[in-house]
C-alpha cells in the first residue's frame, strides 16, 4: 500500500501508445444511467437487473456531457450499508436468528430510500468523472487505472448519447487477447517481482476464510492507499483510493483454493465464479447484488464448510 507507481516496460508503452481507446473496446453496449433522485434501492435493483457493477448518476433533463454528477457502483452502496449503526444491528440480530430475513430486509429497507446522489463522494472515485476521447492512446487510460481509477466513460461532449464506460477488467481482457503481439509477450513473460510489482510482507492486507463477507467486504473498502495525483479535477496532489481486491490467507499464509465459494451457499450464484479459483475478495464479486440478496452477501463466511 502507497507504493509508487512503476512505468510500464518500453515495449508495452509503444503498444499502449499505438492502440486507441476506441479500438479496445469490443462490441460497446449502451450506457446505462441513473437519475439523481433514484432511490439507493432502485440504483442496486438497475445494477443487479443488468448484472452490472455501476452506472453514472445524471442530473434529469440535463442534454450535454456535463450532466454526470458521478458513478455509482455495488460497492458504494455496500460502503453505505456496512459503516451503518442501524444495519449492522440488523445484520447482528440476523446473525443471531433473532430477526428473520423478512424483517431484516424490511429494517434495511428504510436505508435505501434516500437519494443515489446522497452518497456520491462517500469514496473519493465516486465523485470523478473522466471522459476519455475513443482517438486517445490507451496508454491514457492505463494511466488512469494505474492511479487507481476503476473506470472511465469513452466518448465526446459534443455526442453524449454515445457513451460508454470502459473499466479496468475491459482494459485486462483486451492486453490478454495480445499477449503474444511482439510488443506485448516480453512483457507478458515477466514475473510481479521482476515487474516491481510484489509487495512484501509488511504492506500485506489479507482476510481469513473465517471472516465473514461483510466483515472481508469492510476491510476491503476501509483500507486506503494514496497515490500521487496527476488529474487536474481532484483539486489535490493526492488521490486517496480503496483496494480493488484483497487475498484470502490462512494462518500459514498461503492462499486459500475458494473451492467452497459464496455462490454455493447462496441461493443464486451472484458472486464471481472466478472467486473460487483465485482465493480473493473483490468488488467484482459484487456483480449481481440485490436488495432480496443483501443478507446472503453479508452473512456467511468466505470458506464456510
Amino acid at each position: 500500500i502507497g507504493r509508487e507507481e512503476v512505468p510500464p516496460p518500453a515495449e508495452m508503452s509503444s503498444f499502449l501508445d499505438a492502440v486507441r481507446v476506441g479500438d479496445a473496446v469490443t462490441a460497446p453496449s449502451e450506457l446505462r444511467t441513473i437519475g439523481a433522485q433514484e432511490t439507493i434501492e432502485a440504483t442496486l435493483r438497475k445494477l443487479g437487473k443488468h448484472k452490472i457493477l455501476s452506472l453514472p448518476v445524471v442530473a434529469k433533463g440535463a442534454a450535454s456531457a456535463h450532466k454526470y454528477l458521478g458513478i455509482i457502483s455495488a460497492a458504494d452502496i455496500l460502503l453505505h450499508l456496512l459503516f451503518n449503526e442501524q444495519f449492522v444491528s440488523a445484520l447482528e440480530e440476523l446473525e443471531t436468528e433473532e430477526l428473520s430475513i423478512k424483517d431484516f430486509n424490511h429494517d434495511v429497507e428504510s436505508l435505501l430510500q434516500a437519494p443515489v446522489k446522497s452518497i456520491i463522494g462517500q469514496r473519493s472515485e465516486s465523485k470523478l468523472v473522466f471522459l476519455i476521447r475513443p482517438e486517445a492512446p490507451l496508454s491514457k487510460v492505463v494511466g488512469h487505472f494505474a492511479q487507481g481509477v476503476h473506470r472511465v466513460l469513452i466518448g465526446t461532449n459534443d455526442k453524449p448519447k454515445q457513451h460508454w464506460l470502459f473499466t479496468q477488467s475491459d482494459a485486462v481482457r483486451y492486453l490478454r487477447r495480445h499477449l503474444t503481439h511482439e510488443l506485448v509477450a516480453p512483457t507478458a513473460r515477466l514475473t510481479l517481482e521482476e515487474l516491481g510489482l510484489a509487495a512484501g510482507p509488511k504492506n500485506m492486507v489479507s482476510v481469513s476464510p473465517k471472516d465473514s463477507a461483510a466483515a472481508a467486504f469492510q476491510k476491503l473498502m476501509s483500507t486506503r492507499w494514496t497515490r500521487k495525483s496527476n488529474f487536474d479535477s481532484t483539486g489535490d496532489e493526492k488521490c486517496v483510493w480503496d483496494l480493488s481486491a484483497l487475498p484470502i490467507l490462512d494462518s500459514k499464509s498461503h492462499v486459500v483454493n475458494m473451492r467452497r465459494s459464496l455462490a454455493r451457499h447462496t441461493k443464486r450464484p451472484h458472486i464471481s465464479k472466478y472467486m473460487r479459483q483465485i482465493g480473493t475478495i473483490s468488488q467484482s464479486d459484487l456483480r449481481g447484488i440485490k436488495t432480496e440478496n443483501l443478507h446472503e452477501v453479508t452473512t456467511i463466511e468466505l470458506d464456510t464448510p
